[in-house]
């Protein structure tokens, strides 16, 4: 059969004629563009006075010499031939050429087009991944909700923080979901938003999994609702109540330290008049009757110079230089040998109770200076029960931790680890927090009668203990000391005994080189020095201190030097006499403990030392044993 192309059928004919390069073969690439249209097809060219011939045939774009181009081939199984009549065949194949050149040109931009697409759609693909993991990686809880509330999104962090997954909270509103946060802060947030189509941000503090939660939500206007951003503030709020308390701390620190300077060095100067009192006074007790009024008004001279010397005995403590003698300290049987001091101590109306661990380590310090910052707490709990009332009084083993030590004063140079605790609970009026604040400054006093010492002391002993304590106290529920000493291993030497007391008669003999900056401490030094027998040469600071010794170094037989003087201190002079002779005998005398001596000196080149202030029987009784089979001393 024969049949006509369509218009369409003709076009593409026509178009992958054109668009076929020159000077090649058209049967191939005619039966492969037709074929899809004819099935199975073969070209027959028909040309004037020539018979159709299967043949193939070459066009080119200046000889074109054949009207009419016949297919013969079958479509659907049915055989069919068609003809092409080319009229104005130089003209048409022109029209042709030129527009397979545009097609051409329209193919590259339409494959450029193409890459361009496929381009953008993996970028656009990536930007979808780096967004999911973006949202899948981002901390704070990011909801979208419709004016209703229903929740519309649900992104990553809000299933980690709520334990619902999105497809479940999309099914909900947020109330359901999330019922914490529905508070009058975010209500306020959402009217605030609604009205003025602007952010509205607060801090709020909710309760999730018993732990306070802080979160920082903001609520942002949407087109048919709210975005709700939620952002975890706890860990920032956390360290920064953290660093707040540490600087605190430091500060209380050093305002402590501070203090401690200033009442060291206050009782310092206080023991040098002291010493010119008490020394003074021993001196002529030694020369009136016992029964005479001037002895008995000396008498009250000396108990208000000793009351005075136990006041800045109490700022050395504070200031941690008190007197110190090393030994083993046991907590329960110090506690028990104070047992009948108590009694006699405490009004009738207090009853004191005890919970002492016999298994408490020892600690190393200074059994004295604890009794006295026992005494100072127990005191102070009496003074703040009105009539009946009750002190409680235990020890026990503990381990403190990092955190524990961080919640107790004096926590810098705490080491965690074992310790030994003493506790001191009242059934008192207790303290509110203003007053709690203040209890270690020194001369605060809720009392009015208090000199506000009594606890200064205890934090400066503790303190010079290495150890740390705690108070906890509320206002009509009384208040909990406790305080805390590095405990170690008991140790088997002998406890140290204090310096002995010498009942027979001794006197001295040869020449001893006095030396203080203070005019009072050196005349009282003179007399008590000449009372026991010696001759005695006086040095008003270290640099007349080593002229003389060079001069006399050898009838010189002992020497006691001050440690504070000006142009040179003791312990320079000490190391010059020293080198003029080794062996000479040398007492160190100053109103600091010993302790801070021995520190500053390294326990080396001196012999002895006597703390300010003193009397003669003091004095003598260090003298006596630094000089006794001595050659120097004779009985």
């Amino acid at each position: 059969m024969s049949a006509r192309l369509t218009g369409n059928d003709l076009f593409l004919l026509l178009t992958n004629l054109a668009a076929s390069p020159p000077e090649t073969d058209l049967i191939d690439s005619f039966i492969h563009d037709i074929n899809p249209l004819l099935g199975e097809v073969r070209l027959v060219r028909i040309g004037p006075d020539e018979p159709p011939q299967d043949r193939q045939f070459r066009l080119s774009s200046e000889r074109f010499v054949f009207d009419t181009l016949q297919l013969v081939g079958t479509v659907s199984h049915i055989p069919m031939e068609m003809q092409i009549y080319l009229a104005n065949a130089t003209h048409q194949l022109s029209a042709l050429l030129s527009l397979r050149a545009e097609i051409n040109q329209l193919r590259e931009q339409n494959r450029l087009q193409l890459e361009k697409l496929e381009y953008q759609r993996k970028q656009l693909a990536n930007l979808e991944a780096t967004n999911r993991d973006f949202m899948d990686g981002i901390t704070d809880i990011i909801i979208s909700v419709d004016r209703a509330f229903n929740i519309t999104s649900w992104n990553p962090a809000a299933e980690r923080f709520s334990g619902i997954e999105q497809d479940q909270a999309l099914t909900h509103s947020l109330w359901e979901v999330l019922a914490e946060f529905r508070t009058p802060e975010i209500e306020m947030a959402l009217i605030e938003t609604e009205t003025t189509r602007r952010p509205s941000s607060f801090l709020q503090l909710i309760r999730r999994n018993h732990k306070d939660v802080h979160l920082q939500i903001t609520v942002y206007p949407g087109a048919s609702g709210f975005f709700i951003f939620a952002q975890d503030q706890t860990r920032t709020i956390v360290q920064e109540r953290e660093n707040k308390a540490f600087m605190e701390k430091l500060r209380h620190a050093q305002k402590l330290e501070s203090l401690g300077v200033l009442a060291g060095g206050i009782a310092h100067d206080f023991n040098n008049l002291l010493l010119g009192i008490l020394g003074n006074v021993s001196l002529a007790m030694m020369d009136l009757k016992s029964d005479s009024t001037p002895y008995q008004c000396l008498v009250d001279i000396e108990q208000a110079a000793k009351r005075a010397a136990d006041l800045s005995s109490q700022m050395l403590a504070y200031s941690g230089r008190g007197k110190f003698i090393v030994d083993q300290v046991d907590a329960t049987q110090l506690i028990q040998e104070m047992s009948n001091l108590l009694k006699a101590s405490l009004p009738r109306t207090i009853n004191i109770e005890y919970e002492l661990n016999p298994g408490c380590l020892p600690f190393t310090g200074d059994s004295t200076q604890i009794h006295q910052a026992l005494m100072n707490i127990i005191l102070n709990a009496s003074e703040s029960i009105d009539g009946e009332g009750t002190i409680r009084i235990s020890t026990r083993p503990v381990v403190l931790t990092l955190e524990d030590i961080a919640a107790c004063y004096l926590s810098e140079n705490v080491a965690p680890g074992p310790h030994t605790l003493i506790r001191v609970e009242d059934s008192g009026a207790g303290m509110d927090e203003h007053t709690l604040a203040r209890i270690f400054d020194p001369f605060f006093s809720t009392k009015f009668t208090g000199r506000g010492l009594g606890l200064a002391a205890v934090l400066g002993i503790v303190r010079a203990h290495n150890g740390t304590l705690r108070v906890s106290s509320t206002v009509r529920n009384g208040t909990r000391f406790e305080m805390f000493f590095p405990a170690e291993s008991p140790s088997n030497e002998p406890r140290a005994n204090e310096t002995s007391r010498f009942t027979t008669t001794w006197n001295g003999s040869g020449i001893v080189l006095f030396v203080d900056d203070e005019e009072t401490v050196r005349n009282v030094g003179k007399r008590l020095l000449k009372r026991m027998g010696f001759e005695v040469l006086l040095a008003n600071d270290g640099v007349e201190a080593v002229e003389t010794f060079t001069r006399y170094g050898e009838t010189i037989g002992l020497v006691i030097l001050d440690m504070t003087m000006p142009r040179m201190d003791g312990k320079e002079a000490l190391e010059h006499i020293k080198q003029i002779r080794p062996d000479v005998k040398i007492i160190l005398s100053t109103g600091y403990s010993e302790r801070d001596v021995a520190a500053n000196f390294q326990g080396r080149g001196f012999d002895a030392f006597i703390q300010k202030p003193y009397n003669y029987r003091e004095l003598k009784d260090v003298v006596r044993m630094l000089l006794a089979g001595s050659d120097f001393a004779r009985s």
